[in-house]
Parts: C-alpha cells; structure tokens; sequence
C-alpha cells in the first residue's frame, strides 16, 4: 500500500488529474451539437465518472484521493462494482494488473480480500513468472463492500441516475485551441453536473460499434460498387501467406500505409524504366493503368493500390480527415494520431 504518501506524491497525482484537459484538442462543431449553459451557482466537479463498474469505481477513487472533487455517476447504487460475467479475480495476465492496483492503494484487492470464497496459485507445476493468483468471490460480498469502500470515500459523490449526453461549451479554450470544451454531462432527469473532466466507463452496456470502411470477409474485399473498376478487381483475395506486403501492412494505419505502398509502386516502377513523378494515389493508379504488361509483372500490386485508392476516396467522402484530435486520439494510438490530422 502507498498510504504513507508524501505531499509531493499527492501534489503530482492531483496535477495528473486536473491536467487531462491537455489531452483534450478540439471537439467537433459542425456536426449539429447544441451547446448548452451551465449554471453558475453550482460549484463543480473536477471529474466526473460515468458508469460504476470495475474500471469506474476504480476511477473515481484514484481521482478523489488524488485531491479532486469527484462525482461518480451510476444508475444503481446496488450494483457498484458488480461482476458481469465469471466473479473471479486473477490469472496470469490479471493477476498482475490487480497487484498492481493494490501498489497503487486502489480498491479492488482489498475488496477481494473481503469477498473472496476460494484463492489459488495457477501454474504452479511450471516456473514463478508464469504462476498467476486467483480469487473467486461471492458476487454480492463483492458488491456490499465496494459501496461500503466508496460511500465512505473523502472528495466523491456517488450519484443515482444517468448520463444522456456531454454538455459542450462553444467559447473556444486559450489554452489548447479548441473550438469547445466540455462544461459538464446531462442526467435522464434534466440535472447538468458541471466539470471539464469525463471519464466514460459504461463498459459494452451502450452497444458500442466499430465501423469498418472497407470489410474482410473471409479473406475477401468486395468492390463491386466501386465506379469503373477492372472486372478482375472487383473481388480481392488477401491472404497473409501469398501476400508478404498485406502481412507486414495488414494492421498499419492510414498515414503510413499510404508511404508503404508508394514505396512498393516504386519498386516496380524502375523496372520499366519509367521516370514518371508519382506521388499521390491517382498517379499511382494512372501509373498501372498505361503499362498493361505491369499487371502480370506486380502481383500484388494492382490489386494494393486499388484498395488503398478506394480506402482513400471513402476517408475523403466520409469527412474522416475532419474528425477532431480527440476523436482522432481515441481511435488510435498516441503515434498514430498525428498521421489523420489536417
């Protein structure tokens, strides 16, 4: 436990939270969002949490002991820190992030401790660094004393309701640039909290999705829709095994893939001796399209730059490249973003 913290580890924790608002660039603004008020007498939060399962009551606690004065929102009180699914704790993986979480004074390892009914060591034939501990618990002890943990926490309000929707400010923020910024969430009943700090842990209870542009399906990309498309393209086959550029490429992102594939095209291109400037998807398209003996002599090629053509003209037609920073920041990896930003 790190209970006997200094001042100066508490100040740096508390400096991490207030100091999320960095991480947050721009929200859109032209996609319809009406902006609303918040009013001035209530004091507000410094976090709001929305969702109080495993990695919301987590949240909330690590926020408050941190100093900041923390909400955490839940639609029943009952059910803080409820198990979903095996009301077990632990395993290799697991196991690991638990103790750490506990090295971090956070919630969950005390609670196992109250709640458990059976603990073992997994892997115990084989060496210690793969050995994993593991708990059962009894799902209601589990729930009982998590509330019991958080109802009794300094700096956090446990809130009954639910959140239907972030409210946004239109007043641009002087210190990142955005063209709005977050002024507090709205509950079902009409209430607005006030904060500039959300943290989402609503977990799979909201149906999330994610939308692919171009499926694989099978090993298949159908492109029959696409316009004035070649008969032998309109179904692409990409297989790991035949293809050693779908394999190396497979799980790159948008920007970087756009160079690896110029850099594959060029191969190819001094081949034929040709010392035609390419530099944009149309050129490459252009390029393949006047040497037709190209076709038999790239492989996979043709077929790489056609998707990739097409990938391309769909980012341009779906507005992605407007998509904000934090949008942008959420969807990829901290290098990654850089790559879809205007």
């Amino acid at each position: 436990m790190l209970s006997g913290r200094s001042s100066k580890q508490l100040w740096n924790l508390y400096h991490n939270i207030r100091s999320a608002r960095h991480r947050i660039f721009a929200l859109p603004t032209s996609r319809g969002r009406q902006f609303a008020s918040v009013a001035s007498g209530l004091r507000p939060f410094d976090v709001v949490v929305v969702g109080g399962g495993h990695a919301g009551t987590e949240a909330c606690a690590a926020a408050a002991r941190a100093g900041a004065k923390t909400a955490l929102v839940t639609p029943k009180i009952d059910n803080l820190g409820t198990c979903s699914c095996n009301p077990s704790f632990g395993g290799i993986g697991k196991g690991v992030i638990i103790r750490e979480l506990d090295a971090l004074d956070g919630l969950a390892g005390r609670v196992i401790d109250k709640a458990g009914i059976h603990f073992q060591t997994l892997n115990r034939r084989k060496g210690p660094a793969v050995w994993g501990p593991r708990a059962q618990i009894d799902r209601d002890l589990y729930k009982k004393h998590m509330r019991e943990e958080l109802e009794g926490h300094p700096n956090l309000s446990i809130i009954v309701g639910s959140v239907s929707d972030v409210v946004l400010c239109s007043q641009e923020d002087p210190t990142t640039g955005a063209h709005s910024r977050i002024t507090g969430v709205k509950l079902d009943s009409g209430e607005i909290l006030p904060t500039t700090q959300v943290i989402i842990t609503t977990g799979t209870f909201l149906s999330a999705m994610v939308h692919h542009l171009l499926g694989i399906n099978n090993g298949r990309v159908d492109l029959n829709d696409v316009p004035d498309i070649r008969p032998e393209l309109k179904e692409i086959v990409l297989s790991q095994d035949q293809d050693p550029f779908f394999k190396k490429n497979m799980y790159m992102n948008f920007g970087d893939l756009g160079g690896n594939i110029k850099d594959y095209v060029g191969q190819y291109q001094s081949k034929t001796q040709n010392n035609a400037n390419i530099e944009s998807i149309s050129d490459m398209k252009r390029f393949i399209e006047e040497y037709p003996e190209f076709r038999k002599l790239s492989g996979n090629v043709s077929k790489h730059v056609t998707l990739v053509s097409e990938l391309s003209r769909r980012v341009g037609a779906e507005n992605l490249l407007e998509v904000s920073e934090l949008e942008q920041s959420l969807a990829c990896s901290d290098n990654h973003a850089t790559d879809l930003k205007v």
